[in-house]
């Protein structure tokens, strides 16, 4: 249902200006200035980098200094994964991008936008109304005893 991505996604710009102070014109372009790039290493890359890069430091290490070892190698590997252009280049998910514009938690986020949309239903973006919609619908059809469990 969500084919968007995720539930940010499907915020009504109009509620994201009310929470900036900005026009809903803006938010698009606000939102793509909080979309920093990081390099998103996998836990396998980490991992193999490590072992490759460390292995004879690893064998020889005493196990009580390990933890404190695999510290300094992963920072090691890591710059060495990142020198080398061997990691993927991904970017922040929109919930990621409004903390880091807005400067609020995602619950907090999520109850302005919940009241920007009890405050404007018809407003809403006809994918957002599908949405509720559907959550409704589900809703309705479940018995009482049923909902009081979830």
């Amino acid at each position: 249902m969500l084919s968007k991505g995720e539930i940010e996604d499907y915020y009504p710009h109009g509620a994201l200006a009310s929470i900036a102070g900005c026009t809903a014109d803006e938010v698009a372009a606000k939102l793509d200035e909080h979309r920093a790039s990081y390099d998103d290493p996998s836990a396998a890359q980490i991992v193999e980098a490590v072992v490759s890069d460390h292995h004879e430091a690893i064998k020889s290490a005493a196990a009580a200094r390990i933890p404190k070892l695999v510290q300094a190698w992963y920072s090691q590997s890591l710059q060495t994964l990142r020198d080398g252009g061997a990691l993927k280049h991904a970017q922040r998910k929109t919930g990621d991008a409004l903390g880091a514009w807005l400067g609020l938690s995602k619950p907090i986020i999520a109850a302005k936008v919940a009241g920007w949309i009890t405050d404007n239903p018809l407003e809403l973006p006809p994918e957002l109304r599908n949405l509720l919609d559907w959550i409704s619908a589900g809703l309705v059809a479940q018995p009482a005893k049923d909902r009081d469990k979830s």
